[in-house]
């Protein structure tokens, strides 16, 4: 069947046409009428392949200058409406091999070869509904042994051009917008597969950046940001391990930084550190370490409270406290400060309350807990000892004061020393101390003290 070549206008139509059904009445049995079929199928062989259907428009022909563009046909394949119905599916099925693999569905756009346009492009779009709309599939094959590959990305890009990009997005929503999940499938007797994330190497320039931004809100909370491991029903839960390595041979690590956000007329979000509750066992530790240096000093490790701009208000407080013992023979966890060790002299420990401006310098209290059943804990004051030299001293002394301005006036700057009264011992214990003024020379002695009594010297300016 062919239609002649035309010289002028256009060439002629083929048209195939099946054979309408208008019956005026609907079938006695309530089944639904059904027009005629077109049925398009090629030959059979029965010793070799079957005969191939080929679909195409002819090639576009050459632009004689009256139209800017010279397309080739378009081809359209669509089911009609129904009115009262659901409309008509369009399957593309490859068949059956029996031998060898499986045959390919191949959907490929058209190429531009002219560099000011952009290749064609590939739509899949589901239906649309006034309720739920049509769901895009895509499913790898099933295999024995190993499901298909889904694969998706961009082409290569030329030596100085950019590859394209990937969006995946969920619609906008008056009501709730879609979710995005990104999962592997469960293995029931091996390991689920991986989920891996990582951004491309830069071969000059920074190495690009990897966000992940919880959803924010404008009428109540934004969203929460976790980052969980894996849970184990036998065995430990999986540890989460967020590592930045320098280069090979030069440059320095990544920096790692968990700070909460800014509030521009609240509360800024907490940070909570903590390792989980253990029902049978030992509950993990945490640890604070910065890394060994090879040259140069060692790093800081810095603990700050927050400060307060509120002249009312007070400065955060830095709390450090071991771990409570609540069993009968339970013990309470140890605090133990030390500076670090050295081959040339160790480092030093200060304790000290910070300056103020306006008023009182903050207060230093030493003290031990009270005992309801037992004597309180001690408080020893000692210096190590020195196997070649003298050990080293313990100084007690109270602030100076300024002398250019009471210089005739004597003040009591008191060091009071005393023990507590303890009803096993009421006796008196004793205290020597080693007294010095020394704006004038007027003491240098040894001094006696009983217990109970509290040690008051002046220190006259």
């Amino acid at each position: 069947m062919r239609v002649g070549t035309g010289t002028s206008g256009s060439s002629g139509n083929i048209e195939i046409t099946a054979g309408g059904l208008h019956a005026e009445t609907a079938p006695d049995d309530g089944g639904a009428a059904t027009g005629g079929s077109v049925i398009l199928t090629s030959g059979s062989a029965a010793f070799g392949e079957s005969g191939p259907i080929t679909l195409a428009t002819a090639d576009g022909g050459e632009n004689d200058g009256s139209a800017s563009f010279v397309d080739s046909g378009g081809i359209s394949l669509a089911t009609g409406t129904a009115p009262v119905g659901a409309g008509g599916a369009i399957d593309i099925n490859v068949g059956t091999g029996f031998s060898g693999p499986g045959g390919s569905v191949c959907l490929t756009a058209g190429d531009a070869l002219n560099s000011a346009y952009s290749g064609g492009d590939i739509i899949l779009d589901a239906g649309l509904s006034e309720a739920v709309g049509g769901s895009v599939e895509l499913t790898s094959g099933w295999g024995a042994t190993t499901s298909g590959t889904i694969l998706l990305q961009t082409n290569n890009a030329s030596s100085t051009g950019r590859s394209g990009s990937i969006s995946l997005t969920t619609g906008t929503a008056c009501g709730s917008s879609g979710s995005i999940s990104l999962k592997s499938g469960d293995a029931t007797a091996a390991q689920a597969g991986q989920i891996l994330m990582s951004v491309g190497l830069s071969s000059s320039g920074a190495g690009a950046a990897m966000s992940l931004a919880a959803g924010s809100s404008s009428v109540s909370d934004g969203g929460d940001l976790a980052l969980l491991s894996g849970a184990s029903a036998a065995q430990s839960g999986g540890a989460s391990i967020i590592t930045a390595d320098g280069g090979a041979t030069s440059g320095d690590s990544g920096s790692l930084t968990i700070a909460s956000g800014e509030a521009n007329a609240g509360s800024s979000g907490a940070v909570t550190i903590s390792s989980g509750l253990a029902s049978d066992g030992a509950a993990g530790a945490i640890t604070f370490s910065v890394g060994t240096a090879t040259s140069g000093n060692g790093a800081d490790l810095t603990m700050t409270a927050g400060a307060t701009d509120d002249g009312s208000s007070a400065g955060g407080t830095v709390l450090i406290t071991a771990g409570a013992a609540t069993g009968l023979a339970g013990v309470g966890g140890d605090v133990q400060i030390s500076s670090g060790e050295g081959t040339t002299s160790a480092g030093t420990l200060s304790i000290g309350s910070g300056d103020s401006t306006a008023g009182t310098s903050g207060a230093l209290t030493l003290s031990t807990g009270a005992s309801l059943s037992a004597s309180s804990g001690s408080i020893s004051l000692t210096t190590g000892a020195s196997s070649t030299g003298a050990s080293g001293n313990i100084a007690v002394s109270s602030g100076a004061y300024p002398v250019s301005v009471h210089r005739d006036r004597c003040f009591f700057r008191a060091i009071r020393i005393w023990e507590s009264e303890s009803a096993s011992d009421p006796g008196l214990s004793s205290l020597f101390l080693r007294l010095k003024y020394f704006p004038h020379g007027l003491l240098s002695s040894w001094c006696f003290l009983p217990s109970f009594r509290p040690l008051l010297f002046p220190t006259c300016l």
